[in-house]
């Protein structure tokens, strides 16, 4: 079975409303949107290595080692793990020039503000999936 492992990171920005971090890459010959992550590598113990690591590469943000929540999302041979963490908007780190070809933006953005038809389809399916239980954990915040 193949896997990716990616990360939902989330945080409050200036005004109060919540963002979520982006990648915009190549893939095939469209740029789509989605969530930062990739396949595991030899040196990944676990699936949360690998969506720490690839975050890293991609992004040059750290996460903490312990994830707010965790789901899976997409087809059976091409399973989803998402893990989610808290941004803090007063601990803003910058986010670095990637070295990764494929990547051409990485970003916070508004969840009202994303276009969903840029997105990957499973990272649509996912970004709901969060909100639902985020919205049911954090009482309905502002997103």
């Amino acid at each position: 079975m193949n896997y990716y492992s990616r990360i939902i990171a989330f945080r409050k920005n200036r005004k109060g409303l919540y963002e979520v971090l982006l990648v915009k890459e190549r893939v095939g010959g469209n740029v789509v949107l989605g969530f930062p992550g990739g396949t595991p590598e030899d040196t990944d113990a676990t699936s949360l290595d690998t969506a720490r690591r690839e975050t890293f590469e991609e992004t040059g943000l750290i996460f903490p080692k312990k994830p707010l929540m965790f789901f899976e999302a997409g087809k059976r041979d091409k399973l989803n793990h998402f893990y989610v963490f808290a941004e803090e908007a007063k601990l803003r780190i910058p986010i670095l020039p990637t070295s990764d070809p494929k990547i051409k933006a990485v970003f916070w953005c508004r969840v009202v503000d994303i276009d969903l038809s840029k997105m990957k389809r499973s990272h649509r399916k996912a970004l709901r999936k969060f909100l639902r239980k985020f919205l049911r954990k954090f009482k309905s915040p502002q997103v």
